[in-house]
């Protein structure tokens, strides 16, 4: 005759399954990000509002350039500078956003997180990427700024 099984010993079993196939997913399959264009079509004054969005979400941002409608965003996830030998590595994952003259945005994601020429993504990226796209949908749909 077996021995019972305890509920006990079949949650922790889960448990561990769980902690197993979530450690191996680390990596996940990615697109840029596509906001849909609103009524206001100046590349410019998209580019700024969102500009000013970034920096107030507390972004470090650079490459500024509203008239291309283009900029770059140091996301905040494990930014660090490594020595290696006798020079230093910083070990970053950036944002760069995008304005179309249609007025639709594009977010995309580069750096350290990013691996298989920018089609994986870190999970913990990806989630940072997602709430930076809302964050800045909101910005294009918000009346004030």
């Amino acid at each position: 005759m077996s021995p019972p099984v305890s509920i006990r010993s079949i949650l922790a079993a889960i448990l561990v399954v769980t902690a197993i196939s979530g450690c191996g997913r680390r990596w996940v399959a990615y697109a840029p990000f596509r906001l849909d264009p609103t009524a206001d079509r100046d590349v410019t004054s998209i580019c700024t509002r969102l500009v000013a969005r970034a920096r107030s979400l507390g972004y470090q941002v650079h490459g500024i350039d509203p008239e291309r409608g283009v900029f770059h965003a140091r996301a905040f996830l494990d930014y660090s500078v490594i020595v290696v030998g006798h020079r230093s590595v910083i070990r970053a994952s950036y944002f760069t956003v995008r304005v179309a003259r249609s007025g639709a945005v594009i977010i995309s994601a580069s750096g350290h997180h990013v691996r298989g020429r920018g089609r994986a993504i870190h999970r913990r990226l990806f989630a940072e990427l997602s709430d930076f796209a809302a964050e800045l949908q909101d910005a294009l749909t918000s009346r004030t700024w």
